[in-house]
């Protein structure tokens, strides 16, 4: 677990969901991104290793497991997240590998 801010899962008391943007922030950018394409300003898409510590992750920034086994490659070895960076992940720009809480 990324030493973050947290709060216990009262559903799930071994799991912590980040409450805090630059925890999940934090959490965004230890998913260690596989491929990408973004261009004009717009992510069209980004993938993350299809692992249980990227699902869990996902989880802990509020993403639920039907959106992301929605997103995940035809083949199963990858997730999309780029629906899930800027609304969950409270991301506000994607530059150099790297979310960020602002645009510059």
């Amino acid at each position: 677990m990324i030493p973050v801010m947290v709060l216990r899962n009262k559903s799930n008391p071994e799991r912590y969901l980040a409450f805090d943007k630059d925890a999940k922030l934090n959490i965004l950018n230890s998913l260690g991104l596989t491929e990408y394409d973004c261009h004009g300003g717009v992510l069209h898409y980004c993938m993350v290793e299809n692992k249980p510590e990227n699902i869990e992750k996902l989880q802990q920034i509020g993403v639920p497991l039907d959106d992301i086994k929605s997103m995940v490659s035809n083949d199963g070895t990858e997730i999309d997240i780029a629906k899930f960076v800027f609304t969950y992940g409270e991301a506000e720009w994607f530059s150099n590998e790297e979310f960020l809480g602002y645009t510059p």
